[in-house]
């Protein structure tokens, strides 16, 4: 089995190859946009959350403070672990799975408790909000709906996921990274981001060339956000109603 899908992948890897041989032209623009929407947007909305992130849960992981006490009873998670929510709450994703992601790989929460805390974080930051939707909309207000949305809805996917030996577990404090440990990261993780923002340009780009354009602007820039978010969100400038864009955000 495990053949057979490495052969799959292989083939798959071969035919887009070709695809990006026959229409070069499609791939190098879409490229460039991508290129140019990490340059403008997503590193001036992340880069710095991720560096900052970093040093502070570093240094509050493991730390149990009295006013946090009632968001780890509620959310039921482990005891000094709040600082992973309330990091992934402000900066939104993916940093709030990078940095749960970092507590699991050093022993400071189990798998179990990693993987459902994931459904915490499945936010947007009001960095990018701010940066990218508010001048879409008349109001401020707008945007902080939204984000109230995204918060409200984090919150509810992760309280429905089951939940075992997590309410018991205590997370022990660690030791605080420097500021350049957290550079590297965060330069790491940065570049992760921009890399799949880019190849999902292209994929939309190829998309557009064969049959999105086929399909009203809305449909289109649906299609475009469930595939990656960035991309579907530039496009928004396209909808000319702001309520019809406000569901669509």
């Amino acid at each position: 089995m495990k053949k057979r899908s490495t052969f799959i992948r292989g083939i798959a890897a071969a035919c887009a190859m070709l695809l990006i041989i026959f229409d070069t032209r499609t791939a190098i623009i879409s490229a460039r946009e991508g290129m140019l929407l990490c340059l403008q947007t997503i590193i001036p909305s992340l880069f710095p959350f991720f560096v900052l992130s970093g040093i502070i849960n570093s240094s509050l992981l493991g730390q149990s403070f009295r006013l946090m006490q009632p968001l780890s009873r509620v959310c039921k998670i482990p005891k000094g672990a709040e600082s992973l929510l309330i990091l992934g709450f402000l900066a939104g994703y993916p940093i709030g799975a990078q940095l749960i992601t970092q507590a699991y790989k050093a022993g400071k929460i189990s798998k179990r408790s990693a993987l459902r805390m994931l459904g915490f974080c499945n936010n947007v930051g009001p960095a990018f909000l701010f940066g990218i939707l508010a001048p879409l909309f008349s109001s401020a207000k707008t945007v902080w709906v939204l984000w109230g949305i995204h918060i409200f809805s984090a919150l509810v996917t992760g309280c429905v996921l089951p939940s075992s030996e997590i309410e018991t577990t205590h997370i022990t404090p660690g030791v605080g990274i420097s500021f350049p440990e957290s550079l590297q990261k965060a330069i790491k993780a940065t570049a992760g981001v921009c890399g799949w923002v880019i190849l999902f340009r292209v994929v939309l780009g190829f998309c557009n060339r064969w049959f999105l354009w086929l399909f009203p602007a809305s449909v289109q820039i649906l299609f475009s956000g469930i595939l990656e978010m960035s991309n579907g969100c530039v496009l928004l400038h396209n909808i000319t109603g702001e309520a019809e864009r406000f569901i669509l955000a």
